[in-house]
C-alpha cells in the first residue's frame, strides 16, 4: 500500500570537517570516535565503523551523531543545510 511519510523531529549533534584537525580531535574524543578516524594529507578523511563500513569525508562534510541511538553517518554539506537547523 502506497502511503506518504514524514521525518520525526530528531535532535542530532554534529562536527563539521572544516580542516582545522586539533579543533576537529577534540570534537571526535567528545564523541568518543577518535579511534576510528584517519586524517589524510590531501584533506579528507575516514570513518570506519565497528561494523566495517567506511565513509570518505571531503573538507566541508558532516559528521552526524543521533543523540537517542548509538548512530554515526556522513552527509554533505549542502544535504545537512536543507534538513537541519541549528537548535539556539
Amino acid at each position: 500500500m502506497l502511503k506518504k511519510y514524514k521525518r520525526k523531529l530528531l535532535t542530532i549533534t554534529a562536527i563539521q570537517w572544516t580542516g582545522d584537525i586539533i579543533s576537529f580531535q577534540n570534537d571526535l574524543r567528545k564523541l568518543g570516535i577518535e579511534k576510528y578516524i584517519t586524517i589524510y594529507k590531501n584533506g579528507t578523511f575516514e570513518y570506519k565503523t565497528s561494523e566495517g563500513h567506511i565513509y570518505i569525508y571531503d573538507l566541508g562534510d558532516w559528521i552526524i551523531a543521533e543523540i537517542d541511538k548509538d548512530v554515526i553517518y556522513p552527509c554533505k554539506d549542502e544535504i545537512f543545510k536543507e534538513i537541519f537547523e541549528e537548535i539556539p
